[in-house]
């Protein structure tokens, strides 16, 4: 994982469809939480989750998941 950017404003919040929740409902059991948490901690603090532990379709979803959340932080910081 990496670590945020010292400059970024801290985010106390951040949208998460239910799309989102249905990917990762799609996952194995024990890949969805460390979606979830990726989710969280990529949109709340800007970390870049080490997603190569989670199996195909993990790694699929956060590939998916990922740009919405970009988008959300960019109008954020904007």
């Amino acid at each position: 994982m990496s670590t945020p950017k010292a400059d970024a404003k801290e985010r106390n919040g951040f949208t998460f469809f239910r799309s989102f929740r249905d990917a990762v409902e799609m996952t194995d059991r024990d890949d969805q939480l460390v979606l979830y948490k990726a989710i969280a901690n990529y949109a709340l603090d800007g970390v870049e989750p080490d997603v190569s532990a989670l199996g195909a379709l993990g790694r699929l979803c956060w590939t998916a998941i990922r740009p919405n959340i970009k988008s959300g932080i960019i109008r954020y910081r904007n």
